[in-house]
C-alpha cells in the first residue's frame, strides 16, 4: 500500500518529471502503465491478505477488506482524471487507505495474541519450511541499550 503513494505521485508529476529528465516508471512507460500500477498495487495487497486464511487468522484476512470500497473509489478517480493538482487529494486519500488497511489488519492480529504465530509455525514445520523465530522484546531492548 505504501508504494501506492509513490505511484500516484509519479502519475501526477509525469509531465514535469519528463521535462526534468527524471526516469520514473510513469515517465518510462506512460500514464496507462502508471494507472495500471495504481490499480494493481491495492489488488495485490488485498489478494495477498488471503494468506492469513492459511495461517488460521480469518479476521486478519477479512477485516482489511472493509477498506476495499475506498480503494476501488480511489482507483476509479485516478483512472478518470488526468494528472493535475487534484492528484494531491488522491495522494492524501492513498495515505488514509494505507492507514485504514494497516489498522484493519493489525487489530485482529493483535487481538489473536500468539495463536496465529503458533499455528503458522506448526504449518511451516509440516511443510518442512523454516519457522519464524520468536523475538524476545526484552532481549532486543537490552542489546540495543548496549550498542
Amino acid at each position: 500500500m505504501a508504494s501506492e503513494l509513490l505511484a500516484i505521485n509519479n502519475a501526477r508529476d509525469i509531465k514535469t518529471d519528463a521535462k526534468a529528465g527524471k526516469n520514473t516508471l510513469a515517465v518510462r512507460y506512460g500514464l496507462s502503465f502508471a494507472r495500471s500500477q495504481i490499480a494493481l498495487q491495492p489488488a495485490l495487497a488485498y489478494g495477498l491478505g488471503m494468506y492469513w486464511l492459511y495461517a488460521g487468522a480469518l479476521y486478519a484476512a477479512l477485516c482489511p477488506l472493509l477498506s476495499l470500497p475506498f480503494a476501488a473509489y480511489l482507483v476509479k478517480l485516478v483512472w478518470t482524471t488526468d494528472p493535475s493538482p487534484l492528484y494531491n487529494k488522491y495522494l492524501a486519500m492513498s495515505g488514509v487507505l494505507h492507514l485504514a488497511f494497516g489498522i484493519l489488519l493489525a487489530l485482529p492480529l493483535a487481538y489473536s495474541g500468539g495463536r496465529i504465530s503458533m499455528r503458522l509455525s506448526i504449518a511451516l514445520q509440516a511443510a518442512d519450511m523454516p519457522s519464524i523465530p520468536s523475538i524476545n522484546v526484552s532481549t532486543v531492548a537490552t542489546r540495543l541499550r548496549s550498542v
